[in-house]
């Protein structure tokens, strides 16, 4: 899971129609942002020259001078559209991208991330070839403040890659049971059929974390999912997450869980997801020190979901307690 250190959010959705018109783009793409200037333009540089889309940059109460840098940018390039978010947080802000955005399909880029070149290009001709597909997604690379590569998404995740061909698209019937396993689909490699993305109601405004993960799961459960092994997108990995907001993920998965893991057809998904919301809290026990709450929540990630991570893990916490109690 992941959720930006400075610019975090939470909101409520608001999603009235927009009405189309034989001008409007084909791809709209939603840029939520907050006092996010330092990374902004690279954001918007990395989409590219491509004349047939539309930016809409929603600015949620910014004051590090992003109003004015827009304004600039919206005179240079007329794609770029600057809305008021309604200040609600990053699921009002995307919610309000998404109803002012005009395309029959919806690209979302954090301000503090960027695209990889043809990752908009690529994406955007699959869908015109599969209409019938509801969204899709694609690897991508975390890289740390320093410019240190962290690895790719997927080479974490063994179920997705086991899933996946080699090149091109693989499109997946029942995406809910995968998606629910492995939380894979990073928001700024997403592409979304806009009326499909209303019809679920948008990002939920009432999860403080873990929302984009939560409208994935509506979405996989309308129709076909489809996701690439090629990397699309550069995530930024910053330094300094808070205690808190680790806690307010922490609340929001076992709430998402619940919502989609019904049914025993999902009965392993729900094991496999739980197994990594006991990892997460085994991971936030060794942050606070707790090396024994850690091992607690350690056996119950390997009961949900052995692994030879989770045994290694296991192991380093334990040895932290006896070290301690020593």
């Amino acid at each position: 899971m992941r959720w930006p250190a400075v610019c975090a959010w939470s909101g409520t959705a608001i999603l009235p129609e927009q009405p189309m018109s034989a001008t409007s783009p084909c791809v709209s793409v939603v840029i939520p942002t907050r006092n996010c200037l330092d990374y902004l333009p690279d954001a918007i540089a990395s989409i590219g020259p491509e004349p047939t889309i539309e930016i809409v940059v929603v600015d949620d109460g910014s004051t590090d001078g992003t109003d004015a840098w827009l304004a600039e940018a919206a005179r240079r390039d007329h794609r770029i559209r600057v809305i008021a978010g309604p200040g609600t947080g990053v699921s009002g802000a995307r919610n309000a991208g998404v109803a002012a955005a005009r395309a029959p399909l919806l690209a979302f880029l954090d301000a503090d991330d960027v695209w990889l070149p043809g990752k908009l290009a690529h994406q955007t001709a699959f869908h015109a070839v599969r209409p019938d597909v509801v969204f899709s997604f694609t690897d991508y690379r975390h890289v740390g403040a320093d410019g240190r590569d962290l690895g790719t998404c997927f080479a974490f995740w063994p179920g997705i890659r086991g899933r996946l061909e080699p090149g091109g698209w693989t499109v997946m019937a029942q995406a809910l049971p995968v998606l629910l396993a492995e939380n894979v689909a990073g928001t700024s490699t997403v592409m979304v059929k806009r009326d499909e993305l209303i019809a679920v109601g948008g990002f939920d405004g009432t999860l403080e974390a873990a929302e984009d993960w939560d409208a994935w799961l509506k979405l996989s459960a309308r129709g076909p999912v489809a996701a690439s092994r090629r990397e699309g997108t550069r995530y930024l990995v910053r330094p300094g997450s808070t205690l808190r907001q680790y806690d307010r993920l922490l609340a929001a998965l076992p709430v998402v869980i619940a919502r989609h893991g019904n049914g025993p057809d999902l009965a392993g998904s729900r094991r496999a997801a739980q197994a990594r919301l006991a990892s997460a809290r085994a991971e936030e026990a060794r942050r606070r020190g707790r090396p024994a709450t850690a091992v607690r929540h350690r056996i119950g990630a390997l009961f949900g979901a052995p692994s030879r991570r989770g045994m290694r893990d296991l192991l380093s916490d334990a040895a932290a307690m006896v070290t301690r109690r020593s």
